[in-house]
C-alpha cells in the first residue's frame, strides 16, 4: 500500500476475508455489528497513515464476485450479503463520511441471473438499512466485471446491455458512476498469449492516460468557449468507467479504467 502511495496511485480496496476464521455468518446480528466495527478500525488506520485527503479518493468495494460464492468459508445468503454491505457502509461512514463504497463487483448477468448483484441494487434503491432503519443505502458507484473473449467489442456490448437494464430497473441510479473494474481482454488468466509476456500492459497504461489527457483538454476548451452560456440540456446521465479502450487480442488494459461519459 505504501508503494502505491509513494507513486501517487490509488487502490480499489475490496472489503473481504475472515481474519482468523472469526466471521462465519452474516445473518448473525452480532457478527454484522462486529464486522462494522472492524471496518471502522481498518478505515481509521489508513486515514491516520495516509491522510483523509488521499484515502477519500479510494474506491472501497464489496466482496469480490459474490454471486460466485467464494466467501472463504463464510456463510453468505443474499440477506447476509445485504447485512454485510450495510456494515461496510456504516463502518466507513463512521470513520469518515467522505469515504466511498461501491459494488457488487460481479458479472451482472441479465436479471434474474446474478441474484446478489440485482438484490444489492434493489436494497440500496429502496431497501431498509440494517443499522439505521432508513429506506435506501448509499451506493457511490456500481462495479461490474465484464470480460472479453479476445475482442474489446464483446466487452462493450456486455457493458451496454447491463447498463441499459440498470437504468431501466433503477432510474434514480442514472447518475451513479459505473466501473467495469475487472475487464480482462480474454477470460482465463493462465491461457498463454504473447501479449501477456511483453510490454503490452505497460504500453496500455500510457495509451489510456493519453486518451484521458485529450478528453480533459477538450472539456477545458469547451468550458472556456462557453463560459457565459448556461447549459440545461442533459445527455444520458449514465457515467461509466470502462477498461475496453484497446482493441482485439492485443488488448492489455485488464485493470485500467478510462473515465468515459456517455
Amino acid at each position: 500500500m505504501h508503494l502505491l502511495w509513494e507513486n501517487k496511485l490509488r487502490p480499489g480496496f475490496e472489503l473481504m476475508g475472515s481474519p482468523s476464521g472469526y466471521f462465519t455468518d452474516f445473518d448473525d446480528k452480532k457478527q454484522v455489528v462486529e464486522w462494522k466495527n472492524l471496518i471502522v478500525q481498518l478505515a481509521k488506520r489508513y486515514i491516520e497513515r495516509y491522510g483523509l485527503k488521499h484515502v477519500s479518493k479510494w474506491n472501497f468495494e464489496t466482496w469480490n464476485e459474490p454471486d460466485h460464492h467464494d466467501f472463504d468459508n463464510v456463510s453468505m445468503t443474499v440477506n447476509g450479503f445485504l447485512n454485510y454491505y450495510d456494515a461496510c457502509s456504516e463502518g466507513l461512514r463512521e470513520a469518515s463520511c467522505q469515504l466511498k463504497l461501491g459494488g457488487p463487483g460481479d458479472s451482472f448477468h441479465l436479471f434474474p441471473k446474478s441474484p446478489i448483484c440485482w438484490n444489492l441494487l434493489s436494497h440500496c434503491y429502496n431497501g431498509t438499512n440494517f443499522f439505521t432503519g432508513e429506506t435506501g443505502v448509499r451506493l457511490d458507484y456500481i462495479a461490474m466485471h465484464k470480460k472479453g473473449a479476445g475482442s474489446s467489442l464483446h466487452i462493450l456490448e456486455q457493458e451496454t446491455e447491463a447498463m441499459g437494464q440498470i437504468q431501466k430497473m433503477f432510474p434514480d441510479f442514472a447518475s451513479v458512476p459505473i466501473y467495469n473494474d475487472e475487464a480482462d481482454p480474454l477470460v482465463g488468466w493462465s491461457i498463454p498469449q504473447e501479449w501477456r509476456a511483453d510490454v503490452t500492459y505497460a504500453a496500455m497504461v500510457v495509451k489510456v492516460r493519453l486518451m484521458l489527457v485529450k478528453v480533459e483538454v477538450f472539456v477545458l476548451r469547451f468550458l472556456l468557449a462557453h463560459w457565459n452560456i448556461k447549459i440545461n440540456r442533459s445527455m444520458s446521465r449514465l457515467s461509466c468507467s470502462i477498461c475496453s479502450a484497446c482493441s482485439d487480442k492485443h488488448s492489455g488494459c485488464q485493470d485500467l479504467a478510462g473515465a468515459v461519459r456517455i
